[in-house]
């Protein structure tokens, strides 16, 4: 019991310190972007909210399968990041780039709330009932993102 407590622990901090880096690079980039370019300040937002759950999820899952899921996770927020520096860059009047990139960002926060919702069920049962709540703020947040994307096509 207390090994596997620790193994857990050990495990855990690898993973926030691989995972750490990145989500800390995403969110500092997410808030210059959010200063720089109000109109994508809705959707960055959205991106913000995303990964703060993100971050709860990932620390505290089950730590059996997280290689890949975790691989995984880093590889879309790396490209996020470059989407959210991209996105910072852009001036008012650029408005065919802004459309293109506002649909890029809503395809990256699906993939993230789509990433995180897989993640959940695959943890084991003892960890379900500590993310139920995240994962219904998960669901809700991808069902409002779907009607956003129902309503500007």
């Amino acid at each position: 019991m207390i090994d596997g407590g620790v193994t857990e622990i050990v495990v855990g901090a690898s993973i926030g310190a691989v995972f750490g880096s990145i989500l800390t690079e995403l969110v500092d980039a997410v808030k210059r972007a959010k200063q720089k370019a109000k109109m994508f300040a809705p959707r960055m937002s959205e991106l913000e909210s995303i990964l703060q759950y993100g971050e709860r999820v990932v620390l505290c899952g089950n730590n059996n399968n997280n290689n890949k899921y975790v691989s995984g996770l880093r590889e879309l927020m790396q490209e996020g990041k470059k989407l959210v520096d991209k996105c910072a860059t852009f001036h008012r009047w650029e408005f065919v780039r802004r459309i293109r990139y506002q649909k890029k960002l809503l395809q990256l926060n699906k993939n993230l709330v789509a990433f995180l919702i897989l993640y959940i069920q695959n943890q084991n049962n003892k960890f379900q009932n500590r993310n139920r709540n995240i994962f219904n703020a998960l669901l809700n947040l991808q069902n409002n993102m779907i009607h956003v994307d129902m309503e500007t096509n």
